[in-house]
């Protein structure tokens, strides 16, 4: 598990930095283990091999380590690697769902979506489906029926956040809108009973409420916002991206020192004093794991910290269905698309959050309509546009917590503020 994230966070980073050092370091692990499949298309530890060896999580440790591959083989076009990754998931060693181990779906339904086999498709519907009865009958809060359930849910909190989205991908794969409304049921009780003001829900190591003493594993920082981020996908709700900026800005950073030196296992908004015994959490009390350390008690969250601002990242940009640009979160970036065939530029220069002023600049080799989608922040509520330095939108003229279209002709050096 540590492992997958440490590389799934330096791969995104390398990738997002252009980062030549940090990508060879990076893509060694990845492109050695999908060099080396066994005989039968098994790719990953043999101790792992065996699924009556462990008694669940036994194909865990797959997830955050393919979502690494996911962010690379998304960058480049390296086909033989895709390949053996379909032949892992065809292999019939990958027979066994258990309780957090379903997440595999997100891998299969990626690779679907790469390669069109429908068998993964098939494969990651049915592990789904009898993974989830398993779950309904055990009472378990990350079954389709307690998501849609009204009682509190009380899981363990990186479980919860990593299953949610499992319905919402499926959706998008099978267009199953009963699938996406218990998702979006299950994070409206999440937030109902357990969001703390720091923005990520209490998760010490189980969901555990938002009175004034509640924590959140970091963990959940990267993994809600992960998660968060299919929303988005498949929704077009602006208020899912408002929550990824809420739980980056003020968890995020609550959570580490400010150069990365160092990172707290439990964050907690109200927390006063932060030393080798501050734990006040049922769980591990009088521990370590409210001190700033470099391992303040387990790798996970070390290893998985650094995927915070790479998911922030890796939000900031998406494509309306019709294939033009939308600012979805903000932060200094060029992003590039293919408008009409036309390549077209747009550089974002903002200090943003430090800074509420915006600025894009078009670069287009010639005059191309199309619409800019904006987010008017939900906090925000005299949001204005302006093109070219001439007011369009003035202030409180566009509504909070939406996305908005701004449609011109765009020419080469336009800016929009």
């Amino acid at each position: 598990e540590q492992n997958g994230y440490w590389i799934d966070g330096m791969i995104r980073c390398a990738h997002l930095l252009s980062n030549r050092n940090l990508l060879d370091r990076a893509t060694e692990q990845v492109v050695g283990v999908l060099s080396h499949p066994d005989s039968d298309g098994y790719v990953g530890p043999q101790c792992l091999k065996d699924p009556s060896r462990w008694p669940e999580y036994t194909r865990w440790c797959h997830v955050p380590f393919f979502r690494a591959a996911m962010a690379h083989l998304d960058t480049t076009e390296q086909p033989l690697l895709v390949e053996s990754l379909r032949q892992h998931y065809r292999s019939p060693t990958m027979q066994a769902w258990r309780g957090r181990d379903v997440c595999n779906v997100e891998i299969m339904a990626w690779l679907y979506a790469k390669t069109r086999d429908k068998s993964l498709l098939d494969k990651a519907l049915t592990a789904f489906l009898d993974n989830d009865q398993a779950l309904e009958a055990a009472g378990r809060a990350i079954s389709l029926e307690g998501f849609r359930s009204d009682e509190v849910a009380t899981e363990h909190g990186v479980t919860y956040n990593e299953m949610v989205k499992l319905p919402v991908i499926l959706h998008m794969c099978l267009n199953r809108p009963d699938f996406l409304a218990a998702a979006r049921h299950a994070l409206w009780k999440l937030d109902r009973d357990h969001l703390l003001v720091s923005g990520v829900h209490s998760s010490a190591e189980f969901l555990i409420g938002n009175d004034c003493l509640a924590s959140h594993e970091t963990c959940d920082i990267a993994d809600h916002t992960w998660t968060l981020g299919y929303f988005v996908l498949a929704t077009g709700d602006a208020s899912y991206a408002d929550r990824i900026e809420r739980a980056c800005f003020n968890a995020g950073f609550g959570a580490i020192l400010k150069d990365f030196s160092a990172l707290q296992y439990f964050s907690c908004p109200n927390q006063v004093v932060a030393d080798r015994t501050s734990n006040h959490n049922e769980f591990q009390k009088g521990s370590a794991w409210m001190s700033y350390r470099s391992n303040p008690g387990t790798s996970c969250c070390a290893a998985n910290v650094h995927r915070i601002f790479p998911n922030y990242a890796n939000r900031m940009w998406m494509e309306t269905k019709a294939g033009h640009p939308c600012a979805i979160l903000y932060g200094p970036s060029i992003a590039r698309f293919h408008i009409d065939c036309q390549p077209v530029s747009i550089e974002q220069e903002t200090n943003y959050p430090f800074d509420e002023d915006i600025l894009f600049t078009i670069h287009t080799s010639k005059p191309l309509k199309f619409g800019l989608t904006l987010r008017i922040p939900g906090w925000c509520t005299d949001a204005s546009l302006a093109i070219n330095g001439k007011t369009v939108h003035p202030q409180g003229s566009l509504k909070p917590g939406t996305f908005f279209q701004l449609e011109a002709l765009y020419r080469n050096g336009d800016t929009v503020q």
